[in-house]
């Protein structure tokens, strides 16, 4: 009986000093994330985990075919002309999977407000994108949920939050900078949300401007596609300029234009 106790206490003491020698392994252990580590057993402190980027794959076509600043368009008014700048703000990316849950696409920008007549500054979550005619690749954030989506919403324009935030410490790089930025008004005004400017084949030319809280406009776009591979992943968005900008004489004053095209935005996007 003696030697059984003494056995039991030695087990044990093996037991307890194995178990003060193991060493944990601290890592990612979110399933979505694209480090994720099968053999960690605590969660990483420092906001580890990587998560799969959303790209968007832009491009702008007359119906099926490729349009850039040397491509010569013709509308119904028989005006020949070039698109020689086009840039627009797109913003406030969500995804939408079949069940109609929202999840957001995610990027932190540091906006800032006046309280009490100090300057107070927030992380806020908002996705941007500012689109130029010639570059077709833009990352727009990252997204922690794997699964297969039906729809994603976004916003012609900036949200007034944004628009009219402080963003002096806005990150250069981002789209939202205000320094050396064409499209930034003023603090007041906010951002340009439209610049599009055309030369016609006489090379007189206009140029056209949407701005203003009120002239943001929401887009839902409806396709399936598959982000449940952990992977970064690519989402092809076109503008049709057949659908936007061709119906419309150019010619007539910037107010009618400027109308026009913000009101058949909508209708003129689609995912491929």
């Amino acid at each position: 009986m003696k030697k059984t106790i003494n056995n039991l206490f030695i087990i044990s003491l093996i037991a307890i000093t194995l178990v003060s020698c193991y060493e944990h392994t601290e890592g990612c252990r979110d399933l979505n994330a694209l480090n994720f580590d099968v053999v960690a057993d605590i969660d990483c402190m420092d906001k580890c985990c990587k998560y799969p980027e959303v790209n968007i794959s832009f491009n702008i076509i007359n119906d099926s075919v490729g349009v850039d600043s040397n491509t010569t368009l013709v509308n119904g008014f028989l005006d020949t002309f070039r698109i020689t700048e086009l840039k627009m703000y797109l913003s406030d990316f969500y995804l939408l999977n079949e069940y109609g849950d929202t999840f957001a696409i995610n990027n932190s920008i540091k906006e800032g407000y006046y309280n009490s007549g100090e300057k107070v500054y927030k992380d806020t979550n908002y996705t941007v994108s500012k689109i130029n005619l010639n570059i077709h690749n833009y990352n727009i954030g990252s997204i922690k949920k794997r699964d297969t989506y039906q729809q994603m919403d976004f916003l012609f324009g900036l949200k007034p939050s944004v628009n009219n935030a402080i963003l002096d410490k806005v990150k250069i790089s981002n789209p939202l900078s205000t320094v050396e930025n064409d499209m930034y008004i003023d603090s007041i005004q906010g951002f340009y949300f439209l610049k599009l400017k055309i030369e016609f084949n006489d090379l007189s030319s206009k140029t056209f401007y949407i701005s203003g809280n009120e002239n943001s406009v929401p887009i839902s776009l409806k396709s399936e596609f598959n982000l449940t591979e952990r992977e970064n992943h690519y989402i092809n968005l076109s503008l049709d300029v057949s659908r936007w900008i061709l119906p419309m004489d150019l010619r007539k004053n910037n107010i009618e234009v400027e109308k026009y095209l913000k009101n058949h935005l909508s209708e003129s996007f689609f995912l491929e």
